[in-house]
């Protein structure tokens, strides 16, 4: 889930996000999680939890 927290790290370079953005992004990679067959119970709820 390290990808996940890309919007973060991208924006202390300078580029900003909303926190919708934020939230979608995350949402993409825990979609990628389950088509990789990671156990729900195992993934992030939200971004202070994947931190």
């Amino acid at each position: 889930m390290t990808l996940a927290l890309v919007p973060q790290v991208l924006t202390k370079l300078g580029l900003d996000f909303t926190r919708e953005e934020e939230d979608a992004y995350f949402h993409y990679w825990k979609v990628i999680g389950h088509f990789l067959g990671i156990h729900s119970a195992l993934l992030p709820r939200d971004l202070e939890d994947a931190q």
